[in-house]
């Protein structure tokens, strides 16, 4: 078994004894971890799970409030685009110290021609 293989199994066992989520919604937080992001793996399932109560409790995610602390002074770096139609802001929040990224949806509005 691989390093990596080891940390996702104590990520997956921690998440789901913080939460009770089922071992598939652990297995698929653990791949949306990315090397930036992804910490401990106890120190990751703790996020996570405050994370999932947070959504629990509050409700669904709003753009510009940390989904973490509920912080509203994010960091925001560059704009950049994600498969076609959708577009994300990578955003760091002094408050708690998560890394993560917005996701928007783009929608055509008008043409606009400059004579």
């Amino acid at each position: 078994m691989s390093n990596n293989d080891k940390m996702e199994n104590i990520f997956v066992e921690k998440l789901i004894d913080l939460t009770g989520v089922s071992k598939e919604y652990a297995n698929a937080q653990w791949l949306c971890l990315t090397d930036k992001t992804r910490q401990t793996p106890v120190k990751s399932a703790e996020i996570i799970s405050k994370r999932f109560k947070l959504k629990n409790e509050i409700g669904p995610e709003e753009a510009g409030v940390c989904p973490i602390c509920g912080g509203i002074k994010l960091d925001y770096g560059s704009v950049d685009y994600y498969n076609g139609d959708n577009i994300y802001y990578p955003y760091s929040c002094p408050e708690c110290g998560i890394k993560e990224k917005e996701f928007f949806s783009m929608t055509f509005e008008q043409h606009i021609i400059d004579k």
